[in-house]
């Protein structure tokens, strides 16, 4: 899996230096000072194996504890205005570009 830069990021985690580009490279995170969420995305290979196998591994460097962390799948995790409003806005829109046409 590789990470990706999204738009809410707000920090570039930098690897350690005795480590080159290729075993850990920088990490675009958004970070609210209690947590940072990074976000990745698999390759078509790793794709077809999740859905074959339905296992993620993770792995957190350290050794001795693992932190509280949480994974998620969805299109994103920061917040969305819920379904029906998200509906009316797009009405709204849809309604005041005919309104501008006709």
């Amino acid at each position: 899996m590789k990470p990706i830069d999204f738009k809410e990021s707000n920090v570039t985690l930098v690897g350690p230096k005795a480590l080159t580009d290729l075993e850990c490279e920088n990490l675009k995170v958004y970070t609210d000072g209690k947590q940072c969420i990074s976000l990745w995305k698999p390759s078509l290979r790793e794709r077809l194996s999740i859905l074959i196998y339905g296992n993620v591994w993770l792995s957190v460097w350290g050794g001795k504890t693992q932190p509280p962390i949480w994974m998620d799948a969805t299109k994103t995790v920061f917040n969305k205005p819920p379904l029906k409003v998200r509906i009316s806005i797009f009405l709204l829109k849809i309604s005041s570009f005919f309104n501008e046409k006709g």
